[in-house]
């Protein structure tokens, strides 16, 4: 039915359009006598174009329906991803009216259109070296719209303290919403040139880590299941995957454990990790351990005994 309601009203101009074609007879018949032939014919031309142009409206209404959402939001709440991308949805409606334009003046109005084209290009080579960097952006937004490295609703981390859910993709930029609520801003050009980490794709799920340093007395059995108690009964870290800990350097200041843990939201990684060392950190102090400190070995060099000899030679 929505589909139907957006195109009804193309349909309907077309049809109206259709009906004055198959009239045109009768029109001239009756405007000639008063206008004249020039605007007679004129009025041909009006009904040609708007013909065109309504066509292309038609097409620009049928791609938003493909790009539209697939019916409304996810059940958790994050919005469902559109059919088409909306840089690609951008691109496919401004060919369609390009074309329309195109074909008014060749077939309507008679125009040789080569050298329109040739004259453009020359005009876009100029418009493009002066505008070189954004239209970097642009076509770097035109293929992350394609590949898909991520979508709206994604939890990207451009780079350490850089993250933030995926409001938007338009034609320049990548506008991120930090956990803080604050908005970041980032060209299509930087985000498709370096690294970055989805951490919502391929699933929700991802395992991060906190490194732990204890000392070496401590038994690494016992250091590693007061590590995977602590993480078990943290909140946000989901039981399944199970986490587990890994013993990561023997260091001279003690041994260096890697306590790892699954999470679902990206958002609340800092909560989560939060959690997981206040809950280590009570572990340790009620089974009498404290984290590792730095050690440092000290050594006193006793004073060497003047040479007497020596000493009664330089004095002479």
């Amino acid at each position: 039915m929505r589909a139907l309601r957006r195109l009804s009203a193309p349909a309907l101009v077309l049809t109206l359009l259709a009906a004055l074609v198959a009239a045109k007879p009768w029109l001239h018949g009756h405007l000639e006598p008063f206008v004249g032939p020039s605007l007679s014919d004129g009025f041909d031309m009006v009904v040609a174009s708007a013909a065109w142009l309504v066509a292309a409206w038609g097409g620009a209404q049928m791609i938003d329906l493909l790009a539209a959402g697939n019916g409304g939001p996810n059940p958790d709440g994050t919005p469902r991803p559109p059919r088409i991308p909306r840089l690609l949805a951008d691109l496919l409606r401004f060919f369609v009216y390009g074309v329309a334009v195109l074909a008014i003046l060749a077939f309507v109005l008679e125009q040789p259109v080569t050298g329109l084209l040739a004259t453009s290009g020359v005009a876009i080579a100029v418009l493009g070296f002066a505008l070189r960097n954004m239209i970097a952006d642009i076509f770097s937004g035109i293929a992350l719209n394609i590949e898909h490295p991520y979508r709206l609703g994604d939890w990207l981390e451009l780079s350490p303290g850089v993250s933030g859910r995926v409001d938007e993709i338009n034609w320049r930029a990548t506008r991120l919403i930090a956990s803080d609520g604050t908005a970041i801003v980032v060209p299509n050009g930087i985000v498709a040139g370096s690294r970055f980490v989805n951490y919502s794709r391929p699933n929700p799920a991802f395992r991060a880590t906190v490194p732990i340093l204890l000392d070496q007395e401590i038994p690494v059995d016992r250091a590693k299941r007061i590590l995977l108690s602590a993480m078990l009964c943290a909140d946000g870290v989901l039981p399944t995957p199970r986490p587990d800990v890994l013993v990561d350097a023997v260091t001279p200041n003690g041994i260096s454990y890697v306590a790892r843990f699954w999470a679902d939201d990206g958002a609340r990684l800092s909560q989560v990790r939060d959690a997981v060392l206040t809950a280590v950190l009570g572990n340790l102090a009620r089974a009498g351990i404290e984290p590792a400190r730095a050690q440092q070995e000290v050594r006193r060099r006793p004073p060497a005994l003047p040479d007497t000899d020596t000493l009664r030679r330089g004095l002479l």
